[in-house]
């Protein structure tokens, strides 16, 4: 038996009697089990082509880098087919569901380490895919769903990106007869990798800026056309 010692133990038969009886007691003893050697591949678990082992990631980014907030990690969550978006007082996602787990039973994985933010760069999001089963062993720790991202990574050649995305009420056509007021949305990010070192270190720098204004509907914001409507008149 498995945990103990073998024993030999020799039975001889006593007078006439055709039953042979022998009482065995086993001493339990430590097993030494054989060793076992792993040898690191090429590709990490974690890396973009070894990610989807267990069959079910799906890709959360799906251009979501040219939106106009793509740091967003709840947003590219309730992206994917099958996420159902847990909507916050203000009317923006606060979280997302999946296989009906609250949304705490979520986890983000950043280059393999649990991220507890809410947001990132966009330029320094080189991957981004969710997981719901933890068929996978190299995922854990959630119930509900699981965001991996894997960073850029620089390389021997200088390269940066800049972007710049503008929501302004005086670029916009509105409804005259509708009051609800256009906010203004001002997003700014870029990045730039290059190398320290060439073949042997590497930078990635990434940075992101938003400056968002809500304007609160009021009777001083009103135009003729709204003050028509609901049957107002300024003095």
């Amino acid at each position: 038996m498995i945990g103990y010692a073998p024993t030999t133990v020799r039975a001889i038969r006593l007078g006439e009697s055709s039953v042979i009886m022998a009482d065995i007691v086993l001493a339990p003893v430590a097993a030494t089990l054989d060793s076992v050697n792993v040898i690191a591949g090429g590709a990490s678990p974690l890396d973009e082509r070894g990610s989807d082992i267990g069959g079910n990631a799906q890709d959360a980014l799906q251009g979501a880098l040219f939106s106009l907030d793509p740091s967003d990690l709840a947003a590219l969550a309730a992206a994917v087919p099958g996420v159902m978006a847990i909507p916050g007082a203000n009317g923006v996602i606060a979280g997302y569901s999946m296989l009906g787990a609250s949304p705490d039973q979520n986890s983000v994985l950043l280059d393999g380490t649990t991220f507890d933010g809410v947001a990132l760069p966009p330029d320094a999001i080189a991957s981004a895919k969710l997981a719901s089963t933890t068929f996978d062993p190299a995922r854990g720790n959630f119930a509900g769903g699981q965001m991996s991202i894997n960073t850029k990574r620089g390389n021997d050649f200088l390269q940066g990106t800049a972007r710049v995305g503008l929501a302004d009420p005086h670029l916009a056509w509105a409804d005259p007869a509708a009051p609800t007021t256009i906010s203004r949305d001002l997003e700014m990010s870029g990045g730039v990798s290059g190398p320290i070192r060439r073949g042997s270190a590497y930078f990635s720098l990434a940075l992101s800026s938003n400056e968002a204004t809500r304007y609160l509907l009021s009777l001083s914001s009103l135009d003729g056309p709204r003050l028509d409507q609901y049957g107002l008149t300024r003095e």
